[in-house]
């Protein structure tokens, strides 16, 4: 009777303990949720064995920022909104969080635009635009992206839309080494025990309705640098140093687009290049007579156009055409304490993309290919 009790005894603070703890997560949840708020944004990103970063293959994810909040829904090899349709001819559109549309729902993203724009104007062709694009992703991933999906999606075309950081994401990434000449492919490892955590039952769910949930992963997440925010261009004093990494910067996006060009070629589909139009032109860039050393993004676009014009690959870079129409309204086109466009600008994108670039090279894939 004795150890019967004892037994009941320590049950009873089990208990206890339990009914504590739950009473003390309910009360930081509704503190929380009256201090300080947070945004219920669900997980959509997992790691491939490539060591690519790619969105889920399948499902849905909320991501809310402030009074926005949008659901992105996945599908067939980590696409948006793309599910593939046998008999079309597939665009397909690699680029990163812009490409995405980050903070917008599909049917306003420039892809989408981008879809409604070819059947309008090529009714028969029957074209079929699909995403694969992710945030934080630059020139590296969508090589890797193509090393591992081309053949199974079976494109008519491949764009791809450079944005703001392209270059130097792609050192940053790890997926390719490159010793100045030669592009090697790298097995990059990933983080198994945060893939076990997104795996856990109910993890989601959580994290789209727990305030203290998403508080604990800021936290825990608080040393990590945004995979979406563009980077800077960096202003150093003249060397002969800082102009060779220029060099090396140049010779590694070039050898990306050249390793895009030889799967496209490969695959029998044509390769297409443009920018988002989201940075800052150019010129004014090269203006600054301090400037020896170029980030890399710009360092590469700096010899952009005589690159593709070599390698045969359409290019159009739509930086001048996109600040001249937002000259008058810049702050309305883009979404508020964000750096990523909003409806508007995403339309602008589209309309500048399409009639000035893609709408007079949607042509026959032998002109293109020969």
């Amino acid at each position: 009777m004795a150890q019967l009790s004892k037994k009941k005894k320590i049950l009873f603070i089990l208990i206890a303990v339990a009914i504590g703890f739950i009473i003390a997560l309910i009360s930081a949840e509704i503190l929380i949720r009256i201090v300080s708020p947070q945004n219920l944004s669900g997980s959509w990103r997992q790691y491939h064995e490539s060591g690519l970063i790619l969105n889920k293959d399948s499902g849905e994810s909320r991501h809310q920022q402030g009074e926005r909040t949008v659901t992105y829904n996945f599908t067939d090899f980590h696409t948006r909104n793309s599910r593939i349709i046998s008999g079309t001819k597939k665009v397909l559109v690699l680029g990163d969080s812009f490409t995405f549309g980050w903070l917008l729902d599909y049917k306003d993203t420039y892809v989408a635009q981008l879809q409604e724009k070819a059947a309008q104007d090529y009714p028969n062709e029957n074209f079929q635009f699909i995403t694969a694009a992710a945030g934080g992703w630059g020139t590296a991933s969508y090589c890797r992206y193509l090393e591992e999906f081309i053949k199974k999606i079976k494109p008519y075309y491949i764009l791809v839309v450079m944005s703001t950081d392209d270059i130097g994401r792609s050192y940053k990434s790890g997926l390719y080494s490159f010793d100045g000449q030669n592009l090697k492919v790298e097995k990059k490892l990933y983080s198994r025990s945060r893939e076990f955590i997104k795996s856990f039952p109910g993890y989601q769910f959580l994290l789209e309705n727990s305030h203290l949930v998403q508080l604990s992963r800021k936290f825990l997440l608080s040393n990590s640098s945004s995979d979406h925010q563009p980077h800077t261009a960096v202003h150093g004093p003249r060397s002969r140093e800082l102009r060779k990494r220029t060099e090396i910067s140049q010779n590694f996006a070039k050898a990306l687009f050249k390793r895009m060009k030889d799967l496209s070629v490969e695959n029998q589909c044509i390769l297409l290049v443009t920018t988002n139009g989201w940075g800052k032109p150019l010129q004014d860039e090269l203006l600054d007579a301090e400037m020896d050393y170029l980030e890399p993004t710009l360092a590469f676009q700096s010899c952009a156009e005589e690159f593709f014009k070599s390698m045969n690959i359409p290019y159009f870079d739509s930086t001048n055409e996109l600040n001249k129409l937002r000259s008058d309204d810049e702050k309305g086109t883009v979404i508020p304490m964000d750096c990523h466009p909003n409806e508007k600008g995403a339309a602008l994108i589209a309309d500048t993309i399409w009639s000035k670039f893609l709408k007079n090279n949607l042509v026959s894939k032998k002109e293109n290919l020969d």
